[in-house]
């Protein structure tokens, strides 16, 4: 096994291109101005083609492109929070524990899990998304196949899964999109609106803050289950949340959160 080792002064953006398989750790580093990096392989002469380049405050790490065959490589970043991030990577899993600024994570199958972000947009093709908390603007996670799960949402945010589960623990100050083709969809506990669409999949939600709810529900062969109070239309300025569930065949639940 071969390691890279490397110290970088000033860094505010990383980018990472064309990484393959293997691993992607980013975590809270020792230094709080500098971000410390290591690469390995088993492949000394695919390392050599890595090209590691700071310009200003962007750092760029460029895999050579396979075509016959991936080299697994693993990359350990120590890095202060805040920074933001470019990362695209093949089948390799990434794992972020830092916090982190606006970023656009990409991997084409891997498993991709995120602490705390400002306007993410993440997806997988096929692997599974957790992230503990997305802030900022507005959010976007995605897979193709695999479950996505998000602790804490403040922020508006679209979570999609074509054949996955998706839950939503907590929605805070946004609405949530959430839309799966055959999974369930789960929103614990919700103070914003929320959106959701599965062809097949049963959707639970539970309503925070004895808030009042509009609903508007449709399940072509499920059951559907309301367990809020019944109450009057909200007086004008009071808050109140929009409940909106289409799903073909499964069934769908309103509680109180």
């Amino acid at each position: 096994m071969t390691f890279q080792n490397a110290v970088h002064e000033g860094v505010r953006h990383v980018v990472v291109e064309n990484f393959g398989g293997g691993t992607i750790t980013i975590e809270p580093g020792p230094v709080s101005n500098s971000v410390e990096s290591s690469l390995n392989a088993v492949d000394e002469a695919y390392l050599a083609e890595v090209s590691t380049r700071q310009d200003h405050d962007r750092l760029r790490f460029s895999f050579p492109v396979q075509f016959f065959r991936s080299t697994p490589a693993h990359l350990r970043l120590g890095v202060p929070g805040g920074l933001t991030y470019s990362i695209k990577a093949g089948s390799a899993d990434i794992s972020i524990s830092a916090d982190i600024g606006r970023s656009k994570i990409v991997s084409g199958s891997g498993d991709i899990s995120v602490g705390r972000a400002v306007d993410l947009e993440c997806s997988t093709g096929s692997g599974g998304v957790s992230v503990a908390q997305v802030d900022g603007r507005s959010a976007t996670v995605t897979s193709g196949s695999g479950d996505v799960t998000v602790d804490t949402a403040t922020c508006p945010i679209t979570a999609k899964s074509a054949s996955g589960d998706v839950v939503i623990r907590t929605v805070r100050q946004g609405a949530l999109r959430a839309s799966s083709g055959s999974g369930d969809i789960a929103v614990n506990d919700t103070s914003g609106s929320v959106d959701l669409r599965s062809a097949s999949g049963s959707l639970t939600i539970g309503v925070a803050d004895l808030l009042p709810a509009w609903l508007d529900l449709s399940s072509v062969s499920g059951d559907i289950r309301i367990a809020l109070e019944s109450t009057a239309p909200p007086e004008p300025g009071t808050a109140y949340v929009t409940i909106r569930a289409r799903t073909a065949s499964g069934d769908i639940a309103v509680y109180r959160a």
